[in-house]
Formats: C-alpha cells, structure tokens, sequence
C-alpha cells in the first residue's frame, strides 16, 4: 500500500486537554492517503482506582498523574469512525497490570487513597526534592546483565518481550495496558478559519 502522509502520536493523546483540535490537525495535516498511528494507555484501566474508590466507597480520591484525558476502547473507535478514519489495525496489548485487577477487579486493595484535599503545589513541594539530576554513564549502561555481546540472545529475548504484541484484545473488553492504533485518515479537510 502506497502511503503519501504518516503522522504518529505515540504516547501523546492522553496528554492533550483538546481531542478534537488533535484530529482536526491529523486531518488538515495530513494527505488523503495518510495513515494516522498512535499508542494510548487503556484509559478504563487507568481510571480504575479512582473508579472504586467513588463508586464504591462514595469518597473521592487526587486524580494526580499527567494524563488529562483517557480514552476507553469503544468510544475511542466510534469517535474515530463518526470523523471518517477507517481503522487499519485497533487492539489493547499487554498485561502487566491487567493481572493485578486494575480495570476489571472490585478489591479495596486496589482502589485509589483517600483525598487529602490538599492542592497540587502540595504534592509538587513534598516531591521535588527527590528528583534528582540524572547521570547518564554509557559503560554503566552497556555493562548491564542483559546487554552483553557473549549472551546476545538474552538482549533480544528482553526486546521482544518489552515490544512484542504476541497477545492482542478488542478494546472494546477493556483488558490490556496500552491500545495500539492504525488507521487511515479521511478524504475531507476541514475549512481553515
């Protein structure tokens, strides 16, 4: 298949406060023969905690982590659809948090801690002063157990294990860490204002 655009938005869409700004740009900016791919964690896994914690406790819990929107399976393919994206390959993978419940479980060891109604400067303030500056030593790196010339093998077998989606699920369950997507862009260009 003949591609004339490739636009990719791995692990950026969950960041953004506008969705609908996002693909209004995919689609000006891209050819009629584009294909738009993006990477976006499971968005009904990731609310899960806070999820529990209202639902079934009636107490609500900080939403703070840098995600400002999450996008569940189902909706995401019928919004996609409804702007005339045509979906080339759409599935979750992954199941490293999956199999700890987070999305599916009702456990209270899995629901999110209790509001201490404090802002997020708060938070920001008490955390700072473990950041630390990051010293990046490349034989430190390259002498790693599992980056090795004499085991090779123990390299790629890492790789394909952090990279491989060997196990595929319909978003549309809500199981798997991160939704994959491909999809082909639409004819239509919206007016520039």
């Amino acid at each position: 298949m003949a591609v004339d655009s490739l636009i990719i938005a791995r692990d950026i869409i969950e960041h953004v406060t506008d969705i609908d700004k996002v693909i209004k740009n995919v689609i000006n900016y891209s050819k009629p023969n584009g294909l738009f791919h993006f990477l976006t964690p499971n968005g009904h896994e990731d609310l899960w905690k806070y999820y529990l914690t209202y639902n079934y406790m009636n107490k609500h819990s900080e939403l703070l982590i840098n995600h400002v929107n999450y996008f569940d399976g189902k909706e995401l393919l019928n919004y996609l659809l409804d702007h005339k994206f045509s979906a080339i390959e759409y599935y979750n993978y992954q199941l490293k948090t999956t199999l700890r419940g987070r999305g599916w479980q009702v456990k209270s060891k899995l629901m999110a801690s209790l509001s201490q109604k404090k802002s997020a400067d708060f938070y920001i303030n008490e955390k700072i002063g473990e950041v630390r500056e990051f010293d990046f030593n490349k034989k430190e790196i390259l002498h790693k157990w599992y980056i090795n010339d004499k085991r090779k093998y123990i390299t790629y077998l890492m790789s394909w294990y952090h990279h491989a989606n060997f196990i595929k699920f319909n978003p549309e369950f809500k199981i798997g860490h991160e939704t994959y997507a491909l999809f082909k862009t639409p004819e239509f260009r919206f007016a520039s204002n």
